[in-house]
């Protein structure tokens, strides 16, 4: 029998980063950050209700259906346990739900996935790893407004071996420039989801080195990962 390849999933490279940079055991201190972001310019209307495409409208985790009308702005049910097996299944569960303006489903057996959404970039959709199709399903979206105004990225900042660091995640399928305020250089390790849907597997890709400009922007991808290990700020 010949021997079974090593298959890298998704989550590898992220875990990767973290092992070799900020997760490794050397003594840290964790600052606290300040992170603001312009509201987006208003977009266009949203497609018509039952408009269907490849992909998803971004990370959710598994919430008890009640969620979907007085929780977050976003959520998912498996569809396993709702006997689901289509898309209509997922639109038919949820479509009396407040927050449920959009829905993405995947039978795929790691995701069992029917996510509600009360905003969603339609046009701009990711595409990670699962088989995925999305549907809008009222014709409304919050724009954002309400629980999903949080920030669209997460940064940590740290000090180790006496220098500055940053952890820093996007939370979103869109790419985002971040600004860090009085950088005016630096390197940065970054984990980054390969959204081209012509990829037979889109998913987390190896780490890449990226430069922090003299104004202090990096660049980080949807649902990018990055760790900033140089950072200058005289």
């Amino acid at each position: 029998m010949a021997p079974h390849s090593l298959q890298v999933n998704a989550k590898y490279w992220v875990i990767n980063l973290l092992a070799m940079t900020v997760g490794d055991s050397k003594p840290k201190s964790i600052k606290a950050s300040n992170v603001t972001s312009a509201p987006p310019p208003p977009g266009p209307p949203p497609p018509p209700v039952g408009t269907t495409k490849t992909g998803n409208c971004g990370d959710t985790s598994y919430r008890p259906l009640l969620d979907c009308n007085a929780g977050p702005g976003s959520g998912a049910l498996n569809t396993t346990s709702y006997g689901m097996k289509t898309i209509a299944d997922c639109v038919d569960t949820v479509k009396s739900c407040k927050n449920a303006n959009y829905v993405s489903f995947s039978l795929d057996h790691a995701h069992e996935d029917c996510s509600w959404y009360s905003h969603c970039d339609f046009d701009n959709l990711a595409h990670i790893g699962a088989d995925y199709e999305s549907e809008v399903v009222t014709g409304r979206d919050s724009g954002g407004g309400g629980p999903t105004t949080s920030s669209p990225v997460y940064v940590m900042p740290y000090i180790k071996d006496n220098r500055k660091g940053l952890l820093v995640v996007n939370k979103k399928a869109a790419s985002l420039e971040l600004k860090i305020a009085g950088a005016t250089g630096g390197l940065a390790t970054v984990v980054e989801v390969n959204t081209d849907p012509k990829c037979s597997d889109p998913g987390f890709e190896p780490q890449v080195r990226k430069e922090i400009s003299a104004d202090g922007v990096l660049s980080v991808g949807p649902f990018g990962v990055a760790v900033v290990t140089e950072l200058r700020d005289e």
